[in-house]
């Protein structure tokens, strides 16, 4: 098998753990090593094939889970910020405001118009 194939392999790898295990807020380093390369070897990887860090990939992992329950569900913000894993809503809504540019409350009210 070439390299590329083995590449995007490995990356299909770890989007398959990201998506069984984001709400864990696993570090980098042990999806890596769950995978047998080294954190840095995963981000080379996904800068390449996905356009952004192992970091990054899980974070749009979470905010897409965080997005789809605002505009679905009622859940308040505390009960969703519980279901993906963060330890504190206020921690929750600073992670969504940073990645989207707006709260959760204020995404959730555009959906509803």
């Amino acid at each position: 098998r070439t390299r590329s194939e083995r590449d995007r392999q490995l990356l299909g790898q770890y989007l398959r753990l990201v998506e069984a295990h984001y709400r864990e807020h696993l570090a980098v380093e042990v999806f890596a090593a769950r995978l047998g390369v080294t954190s840095l070897q995963l981000n080379q990887l996904c800068r390449a094939l996905a356009g952004q860090t192992a970091l990054q990939v899980i974070h749009q992992r979470l905010l897409l889970e965080a997005r789809r329950n605002l505009a679905y569900t009622r859940m308040s913000i505390g009960q969703l910020s519980d279901s993906l894993g963060f330890s504190d809503p206020t921690y929750f809504a600073r992670f969504f405001k940073r990645l989207s540019g707006q709260t959760p409350n204020a995404y959730r009210r555009l959906q509803h118009l």
